[in-house]
């Protein structure tokens, strides 16, 4: 007897100290989407049972420990600054396709604003604006072999990726012909874009995060509740008003990008004068 396979699965990569990030995520999921028929899946490493309970309050979770499933010296120092291991586990929703028709996969330094569920329109084996919101169906054949060849390329190219999963997903894409459909911008547009109060979804791809450098109330307000709840909060720093200054007029970072800022300087020296 085949087993019915369940609707959707919404996928997550999550470290310890960014619970707080997907209680966030999971409380604008219920806020805006409470008709979705989803299974949560949480690939974790070291996040408390505190906040895992907490986490599953707010929408029930199923939390997996995630370890890389080989071992690779390839792996430097230099890599694991660059991007961590919970970075592949995004890999894992090829696999998940045994068991469901949709899978969502979803960056954590996103803010859910208005009901996605639009997104199971999208009726091809595979669609993304970037690896941070991935959807993929059970039209994709050969789903577990595509995750064990991304696991085996990321190996084989660690010492080279910069945005590690991103770079592994578009060769696979090539290397399975895959059909992808670019998904609309609303599912995955950052906040300084024009669209983005009309966006379903705001994607924070920078190092400028809602929890470091953006003022969005509806985050706030949801960051304010976690905390009342007992979650762990951010504990790392702000963007510096430096920074700030120059990020908010376009202009290059002169203390992380003097090259840049003198190129940019001179070559609007005339404008200036």
């Amino acid at each position: 007897m085949i087993e019915t396979k369940q609707e959707l699965a919404i996928v997550f990569g999550v470290t310890g100290n960014m619970a707080f990030a997907l209680g966030n995520v999971l409380m604008g999921l219920k806020k805006h989407n409470p008709d979705l028929n989803e299974d949560i899946i949480v690939f974790e490493q070291g996040i408390s049972e505190k906040d895992k309970n907490l986490l599953s309050s707010i929408i029930p979770c199923n939390f997996y420990e995630y370890q890389f499933p080989f071992d690779n010296p390839e792996f430097s120092a230099d890599c694991l600054n660059r991007f961590t291991h919970l970075s592949f586990s995004r890999y894992e929703c090829f696999r998940l396709l045994d068991k469901y028709k949709n899978v969502l996969w979803l960056d954590i330094d996103i803010l859910i604003q208005r009901d996605i569920s639009g997104i199971l329109d999208y009726d091809l084996e595979c669609g993304m604006r970037n690896a941070g919101v991935m959807f993929i169906n059970d039209k994709l054949e050969n789903n577990n072999e595509i995750a064990d060849w991304c696991y085996k390329r990321t190996m084989e190219l660690a010492p080279y990726l910069t945005f590690a999963d991103q770079g592994i997903i578009n060769l696979m894409i090539q290397e399975f012909n895959l059909e992808v459909q670019e998904l609309n911008l609303k599912y995955n547009c950052h906040p300084g874009f024009k669209r983005a109060p009309d966006a379903y979804i705001l994607h924070t791809f920078c190092p400028e995060k809602f929890w470091n450098y953006y003022n969005n109330k509806e985050w706030n307000e949801d960051y304010k509740e976690w905390l009342k709840m007992g979650g762990s909060p951010y504990t790392g720093k702000r963007v510096s008003s430096v920074h700030k200054f120059f990020k908010e007029r376009s202009l290059p970072n002169p203390f992380r990008s003097p090259r840049n800022f003198v190129k940019h300087f001179f070559a609007n020296k005339k404008a200036i004068q």
